[in-house]
């Protein structure tokens, strides 16, 4: 069973994406807090601030951190520009 990422803007609930799923959400204008959560893991928030006819895009990654004895998942969610380094659209 693959697990799915709830992705919260301003607090609620607007998507519940797959591993390289995307997701179309259509916030009014203004600055929103993004964060994501899968099980008991959760991102830190970020702000962004949307604007009209512009697209804000972000990524979420699932990522680890090791410790002396043990590590921790965490889940990024970072903005992006509308190109990757390798010519990609996102």
């Amino acid at each position: 069973m693959i697990r799915r990422v709830v992705v919260y803007v301003d607090g609620t609930v607007v998507a519940r994406i797959r591993e390289g799923s995307v997701a179309t959400i259509d916030p009014p204008p203004g600055v929103h807090t993004v964060s994501a959560r899968m099980d008991w893991v959760r991102s830190r928030p970020i702000s962004i601030r949307t604007q009209h006819d512009h697209d804000t895009r972000v990524v979420i990654s699932l990522n680890y951190r090791v410790f002396a004895q043990s590590f921790e998942f965490v889940l990024d969610v970072e903005p992006v520009s509308d190109r990757l380094a390798d010519g990609a659209v996102v």
